[in-house]
């Protein structure tokens, strides 16, 4: 899919039980998780998000801790996750948009898609 333009109209705001930060360094086995809805296949894929955040971020790895964005609870428990990243230097993408499915259809995803865009 491609945005051309961003519809303003579908922009929304994250309620007050929740805010926005940053990945933590220490937090990267949490984003190689956070994919996926059970921990039996966070685990069985986890070479896989290991070697693909190596392909991919690896030689980057500081823009990727400055870009890669945690939705977070009260507890600072991140449960959401999304980013822009320029792909192949030439094009913005929108990278690991992922919602904790227990938190789905409360309006988090569109928030962070707002925040991000």
């Amino acid at each position: 899919m491609m945005c051309k333009a961003l519809n303003s109209n579908a922009i929304s705001e994250l309620s007050d039980e929740y805010h926005v930060r940053t990945c933590r360094r220490d937090e990267l086995d949490i984003w190689k998780e956070m994919p996926f809805d059970d921990m039996k296949s966070a685990k069985e894929y986890n070479g896989f998000m290991t070697e693909y955040f190596n392909d991919v971020y690896g030689s980057k790895e500081d823009l990727f801790f400055q870009k890669c964005l945690f939705v977070c609870d009260k507890n600072d428990t991140p449960i959401g996750t999304c980013f822009a990243w320029k792909a192949y230097e030439k094009i913005s993408t929108i990278h690991w948009f992922k919602v904790r499915k227990n938190y789905e259809g409360s309006g988090i995803g569109r928030a962070l898609l707002s925040i991000v865009m």
